[in-house]
């Protein structure tokens, strides 16, 4: 589950990885616990964290208010992190109501329910129904990467000529990006990239693009319209399939056996992938993005499996402390 668009595939980080780049922190995957699954099925509508602030509360289908186990404190108006985990654990021991868990609203006022969430009220008014007579479910979603090419000030990785910069780019959020930050972030670093990179080509001749790569591409093309469609797995299958596993190998709560169980898995695909017929430019298309995203999980669970602790947004149940002597660090 993703609040990402559907062409969000990782493209960013297997091509800086493959021209050599060097990559962290790529297991800080950030989850957004609050989206409102019901009543609005797919249509991703996010409760927003302040709601939580003004008198917003949560149940499992026990009745339970939960989050008080996670974060005895804060409670509901936790971070984003403690909640995501708190959510999960209801789900996954089956502590739910239509897949999620129950907000409950009513000690908020409906002016400060429209104050906190101006474009889920407006939806509800356009529907002619008050928040406050419906049924909300909340179930958490994968939601931003903190990781991605490491980059100087000036957005430039490890490889001469190639600048990064936005959600492509990691280490400027550290474990757990705070909310709101990952806009300052492409206006800061996508004008100094971009500045930076004009700067750079501006003194360098043009080339042509090796020929090695623009056979590997032509042959592929070239390739193109053997495939039987009858008894094949089709992309679009493959691709929800490779969005369960890693929702459950890579997601909210990680253990070793896991993080294993889903790099085997990977693995495995990306071979399948080599020799997987294609019948057109738009499965080329189809494919090149699972390859991508295939990657990218691959990179995710390694990086996973190598941070033995708990820390922002990765979490192990066999590692759950953070332990700050040992992993104050990046994995590169």
């Amino acid at each position: 589950w993703t609040s990402n668009p559907v062409d969000v595939t990782g493209d960013g980080y297997v091509l800086a990885f493959r021209a050599g780049a060097r990559l962290r922190d790529m297991e800080f995957i950030q989850f957004y616990p609050w989206r409102c699954i019901q009543p609005f099925n797919k249509t991703r509508m996010p409760i927003q964290p302040s709601t939580f602030s003004v008198g917003g509360k949560l149940f499992n289908s026990d009745g339970e208010r939960f989050m008080e186990k996670f974060d005895p404190i804060r409670k509901d108006a936790t971070f984003r992190d403690i909640a995501a985990r708190g959510i999960y654990d209801q789900i996954r021991s089956g502590k739910v109501s239509d897949g999620g868990v129950l907000l409950d609203i009513s000690e908020v006022s409906p002016g400060d329910f429209a104050k906190t969430n101006p474009r889920l009220n407006r939806v509800y008014e356009q529907r002619g129904q008050k928040p406050h007579d419906m049924r909300m479910i909340i179930a958490p979603e994968a939601h931003f990467f903190m990781g991605g090419v490491s980059i100087d000030e000036d957005g430039l990785s490890s490889v001469a000529g190639l600048y990064v910069a936005g959600e492509t780019a990691g280490g400027i959020h550290g474990a757990n990006r705070l909310n709101s930050n990952s806009l300052p972030e492409t206006q800061v670093f996508g004008k100094r990239a971009g500045d930076s990179a004009a700067a750079y080509a501006k003194d360098k001749e043009s080339s042509l693009l090796p020929e090695e790569a623009a056979k590997r591409w032509e042959e592929k093309i070239s390739s193109l319209g053997g495939a039987e469609s009858t008894g094949k797995k089709t992309l679009k299958t493959w691709r929800a399939e490779l969005g369960d596993k890693m929702w459950r190998h890579l997601g909210i709560v990680r253990n070793d056996s896991s993080l294993r169980e889903g790099l085997a898995y990977v693995e495995s695909q990306l071979k399948e992938l080599d020799n997987y017929l294609l019948g057109d430019i738009k499965e080329l298309e189809e494919a090149v993005e699972i390859g991508n995203l295939l990657e990218t999980g691959r990179l995710c669970l390694t990086a996973a499996m190598v941070r033995k602790e708990s820390r922002g947004a990765h979490y192990r149940e066999d590692f759950p402390e953070q332990d700050d002597a040992e992993w104050k660090k990046s994995v590169i």
